[in-house]
């Protein structure tokens, strides 16, 4: 059974903490989706290196990064 839930993370600069991030959500989503708010350091590149979706939009409030975020979930189920 594929489970319909996507996995949203609002990030920025997380380098250090995405990768355990990323790998807790691994077996409870059927998609995991990083939008990044215009991070300096790998935080693109350790989202994409695991595979999951990365979209870069520029940090403006956390509100709009969400709804940003929310509108790109295919499931119907979001955490």
């Amino acid at each position: 059974m594929v489970n319909k839930l996507t996995v949203l993370v609002i990030a920025t600069n997380e380098e250090k903490d995405l990768p355990d991030c990323l790998k807790s959500a691994q077996g409870l989503s059927s998609e995991i989706i990083v939008v990044d708010g215009g991070s300096q350091d790998s935080t693109q590149e350790i989202a994409k290196k695991a595979g999951v979706r990365v979209f870069e939009r520029p940090f403006d409030n956390f509100t709009n990064q969400r709804s940003y975020a929310l509108s790109l979930a295919a499931t119907p189920w979001i955490l």
